[in-house]
């Protein structure tokens, strides 16, 4: 029965040897030690490896599997080498709270199958924090509907098993394609707002661009979240439409036509603006929601042509 109610952490990486070694201490020195910790690694060559296998020589519950493929062929080669039947993901790049797993654990413990931790946009720069606002889910939205990312996730390999994995092959959107299949067959993941880990977002806008781009080139060639990326489109030919219109009435009338999307962008980060102190919120948050916006829906446009061909 104590075996049965262990957790195996499992992460994939790849270059990130500036962050794994805080990782996973902050995985063994929380309140609640992982029994094991499976990593898997997509062939870094930033020196990541030896990180690993410097911090498996002093504890010999991490394992290591090397050369593993993409991110989700990764993940999934971890929990198939996971000795437990319960699984909790984190992503690299992000720092659990000391009592992260503790409250994964207690998630389990009352009967969930699938958990949905949260995590934090984490920066003392106003920019960039702001970028992490704009770019994951604020408490009060998460309450409302949530979709588990792989950054604090939970789930227990008969559910895993059940959906067939991660789906292989898959470089990005490969834990939304997961949690979709979940939903499919009527499950809910259980929130648990109390398991948080610290994301470090992209520093700047330029940054914040290559990523959100790659999260809308995955939705893209996934499929996934076509109502949204449609709302999107229409939004901007609605723009473009008005400020020609206002153009031919009078010049000077064109700028008004961002107006419409201004409310709309007011309406959809208002939550954001309240985990944020300062002045310059009131224009950082909405330039980089527009950032973004931008980016994902680039990204989405360019992923589904490729999958359409």
């Amino acid at each position: 029965m104590e075996d049965e109610a262990r957790v195996s952490v499992v992460m994939t990486v790849f270059n990130e040897a500036d962050n794994i070694g805080d990782l996973i201490d902050a995985l063994l020195l929380g309140t609640e030690k992982p029994s094991e910790i499976v990593i898997a690694d997509g062939g870094s060559t930033d020196g990541t490896v030896e990180i690993i296998k410097e911090k498996m020589a002093v504890s010999p519950e991490i394992k290591l599997i090397e050369n593993a493929g993409d991110r989700s062929s990764g993940r999934n080669l971890a929990i198939a080498a996971a000795s437990h039947d319960r699984i909790a993901a984190i992503d690299a790049g992000g720092r659990p709270r000391p009592d992260w797993l503790e409250h994964m654990s207690a998630a389990f413990d009352r009967g969930a199958r699938w958990v949905g931790g949260f995590y934090e946009a984490v920066s003392e720069r106003p920019l960039t924090r702001a970028i992490g606002l704009t770019m994951v889910y604020v408490r009060e939205e998460a309450e409302r509907h949530f979709v588990p990312s792989a950054r604090s996730l939970g789930f227990t390999r008969d559910l895993w098993q059940e959906v067939g994995g991660f789906p292989s092959g898959v470089q990005f959107a490969e834990d939304t394609l997961f949690a979709e299949r979940l939903f499919e067959r009527g499950y809910e993941p259980t929130f648990v707002p109390e398991a948080i880990v610290d994301w470090h977002p992209p520093r700047g806008l330029a940054q914040q661009w290559k990523t959100m781009y790659r999260w809308g080139h995955g939705d893209g060639v996934q499929g996934l979240r076509r109502r949204h990326y449609l709302r999107l489109l229409l939004g901007l030919a609605g723009t473009f439409v008005l400020a020609i219109a206002l153009g031919i009435v009078d010049l000077g009338l064109a700028p008004l036509a961002i107006l419409p999307g201004l409310l709309y962008m007011g309406r959809t980060m208002r939550l954001k603006f309240k985990h944020m102190e300062g002045a310059s919120r009131w224009i950082l948050i909405p330039v980089a929601a527009l950032n973004g916006t931008l980016a994902t829906l680039a990204g989405f446009i360019v992923g589904t042509y490729r999958r359409r061909r």
